[in-house]
Formats: C-alpha cells, structure tokens, sequence
C-alpha cells in the first residue's frame, strides 16, 4: 500500500494540473487518464510533461 505518497514525480494531481493547463480538456483527460493507468508500485520516478 503506497498511502499518501505519490510514486511519480512530479505527483499524478500536478501532472494532470499542468496537463489540462498546457494541453486544454479533452487532451489533458487523455494524458491524465494514461498517467493514472501507469501508477502502480513498481512504476514511478520522474515523468514530465512532454513539450510538443
């Protein structure tokens, strides 16, 4: 159980924050969405927002 620690860096709330700021809705769902299906505890580190 990982309790209320974020495996990713930065947290998955953060990401999905800048996600729909940089990206608009219906991309930032998708981005977040993608995030949330990889977070697992074996998963986890850095993982930015990709820029293009």
């Amino acid at each position: 159980r990982l309790g209320n620690r974020c495996v990713f860096d930065p947290s998955c709330s953060h990401y999905a924050e800048q996600a729909f700021r940089e990206k608009g809705f219906f991309k930032g769902v998708k981005l977040t969405l993608i995030r949330l299906r990889r977070c697992n505890p074996s998963n986890g580190g850095t993982d930015l927002l990709k820029h293009n």
